[in-house]
Protein backbone atom coordinates (compact mmCIF):
# COMPACT_ATOMS: atom_id res chain seq x y z
CA UNK A 1 0.00 0.00 0.00
CA UNK A 2 1.66 3.08 -1.28
CA UNK A 3 0.71 6.58 0.84
CA UNK A 4 1.69 10.03 0.50
CA UNK A 5 2.32 12.23 3.01
CA UNK A 6 5.05 14.73 4.31
CA UNK A 7 7.13 14.76 7.79
CA UNK A 8 8.33 17.45 9.45
CA UNK A 9 11.37 15.49 11.27
CA UNK A 10 13.59 16.74 13.61
CA UNK A 11 17.39 16.68 12.36
CA UNK A 12 18.45 14.05 15.61
CA UNK A 13 15.51 11.55 14.26
CA UNK A 14 16.48 8.67 11.62
CA UNK A 15 13.71 6.68 11.83
CA UNK A 16 10.18 7.08 11.12
CA UNK A 17 7.73 3.68 11.70
CA UNK A 18 4.42 3.18 11.02
CA UNK A 19 1.71 1.39 13.38
CA UNK A 20 0.19 -1.68 11.60
CA UNK A 21 -3.42 -1.57 13.30
CA UNK A 22 -4.21 1.97 13.05
CA UNK A 23 -4.47 4.09 9.91
CA UNK A 24 -2.23 7.57 10.01
CA UNK A 25 -0.13 6.68 13.06
CA UNK A 26 3.44 6.80 12.81
CA UNK A 27 5.97 7.27 15.43
CA UNK A 28 9.66 8.88 15.51
CA UNK A 29 12.97 7.23 16.62
CA UNK A 30 16.11 9.06 17.71
CA UNK A 31 19.87 7.70 16.81
CA UNK A 32 19.71 5.90 20.27
CA UNK A 33 16.10 4.41 19.81
CA UNK A 34 17.21 3.25 16.53
CA UNK A 35 20.74 1.17 18.20
CA UNK A 36 18.34 0.16 20.89
CA UNK A 37 15.56 -1.17 18.35
CA UNK A 38 18.54 -2.95 16.37
CA UNK A 39 20.07 -4.75 19.09
CA UNK A 40 16.12 -6.39 20.08
CA UNK A 41 15.98 -7.03 16.24
CA UNK A 42 19.44 -8.82 16.55
CA UNK A 43 18.44 -10.71 19.57
CA UNK A 44 15.10 -11.90 18.67
CA UNK A 45 16.10 -12.78 15.09
CA UNK A 46 13.89 -10.50 12.77
CA UNK A 47 16.10 -7.97 10.49
CA UNK A 48 13.41 -7.54 8.12
CA UNK A 49 9.80 -7.50 9.92
CA UNK A 50 9.40 -6.55 13.47
CA UNK A 51 5.90 -8.93 13.71
CA UNK A 52 7.97 -11.98 14.56
CA UNK A 53 8.97 -10.20 18.17
CA UNK A 54 6.95 -11.12 21.14
CA UNK A 55 3.99 -8.52 22.45
CA UNK A 56 5.95 -8.60 25.79
CA UNK A 57 8.50 -6.18 23.59
CA UNK A 58 7.58 -2.68 23.92
CA UNK A 59 9.63 0.95 23.56
CA UNK A 60 8.56 4.64 24.71
CA UNK A 61 8.44 6.32 21.34
CA UNK A 62 7.25 10.20 20.16
CA UNK A 63 4.11 10.27 17.81
CA UNK A 64 4.01 11.83 14.71
CA UNK A 65 0.54 13.74 14.73
CA UNK A 66 -1.35 15.68 11.96
CA UNK A 67 -0.66 19.75 11.86
CA UNK A 68 -3.96 20.75 10.35
CA UNK A 69 -2.16 24.34 9.62
CA UNK A 70 0.85 23.34 8.00
CA UNK A 71 -0.66 19.68 6.44
CA UNK A 72 2.17 17.85 7.02
CA UNK A 73 2.75 15.36 10.41
CA UNK A 74 4.70 17.16 13.07
CA UNK A 75 6.72 14.99 15.68
CA UNK A 76 4.74 15.85 19.24
CA UNK A 77 8.07 14.84 21.74
CA UNK A 78 5.76 16.03 24.81
CA UNK A 79 3.33 12.45 24.16
CA UNK A 80 5.53 9.71 23.79
CA UNK A 81 4.03 6.75 24.18
CA UNK A 82 4.68 3.22 24.83
CA UNK A 83 4.27 0.86 22.10
CA UNK A 84 4.63 -2.83 21.23
CA UNK A 85 6.78 -3.13 18.61
CA UNK A 86 5.06 -6.04 16.63
CA UNK A 87 2.47 -3.72 15.33
CA UNK A 88 5.10 -1.70 13.79
CA UNK A 89 6.59 -1.55 10.31
CA UNK A 90 9.21 0.53 8.35
CA UNK A 91 8.15 3.33 6.28
CA UNK A 92 10.32 4.08 3.43
CA UNK A 93 11.13 7.84 3.32
CA UNK A 94 12.18 9.60 0.38
CA UNK A 95 13.39 13.05 0.09
CA UNK A 96 12.46 15.81 -2.42
CA UNK A 97 15.07 18.54 -2.90
CA UNK A 98 14.01 21.64 -3.93
CA UNK A 99 15.97 24.07 -6.54
CA UNK A 100 14.98 27.17 -4.87
CA UNK A 101 13.84 28.52 -1.73
CA UNK A 102 10.54 29.16 -3.27
CA UNK A 103 10.06 25.35 -4.04
CA UNK A 104 11.46 24.59 -0.69
CA UNK A 105 8.41 26.54 1.30
CA UNK A 106 5.70 26.12 -1.26
CA UNK A 107 5.88 22.05 -0.16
Amino acid sequence: MSYNAQFEQPAEYKLILRDSYEDNTYYGLDEFDCKYLKILQAKFGCYNSYHTIPERVKMEMAPYVWNEERQKYVLDENRRRIIQLNRLENLVVSYKYANTWHDFLSN
